[in-house]
């Protein structure tokens, strides 16, 4: 709900920002995109982070995200924040969704 939020009359976009990397997956984006994305998508641009540089758009770091209470609760940590490109990353991923092991196996 916090992402989705942010977005405004003024904003086209709100992107998190967490550890100072931006995740544009995660990011909420205004339907009237549409035709800049179909342009990039037309000029070979398949990053999300372009079409977020080509908009209003508004980084939300922890401290915003963390602002909404629910967020805050469920995830003071921002764990479900994570980038997950390689095999290494998704196993960090899953020891952070698994939580501490009280056994240590």
């Amino acid at each position: 709900h916090r992402v989705v939020d942010a977005v405004g009359a003024d904003v086209d976009a709100a992107i998190p920002v967490v550890a100072g990397r931006r995740h544009p997956l995660l990011a909420a984006y205004r339907v009237a995109l549409g035709p800049l994305a179909a342009v990039l998508l037309d000029e070979g641009v398949r990053e999300l982070g372009r079409l977020a540089a080509s908009c209003r758009a508004r980084l939300l770091d922890e401290r915003a995200l963390l602002a909404d209470p629910e967020l805050a609760a469920a995830d003071p940590e921002l764990h479900s924040v994570v980038n997950v490109n390689t095999p290494e990353e998704y196993r960090r991923a899953l020891a952070l969704a698994r939580g501490p092991n009280p056994t240590g196996d």
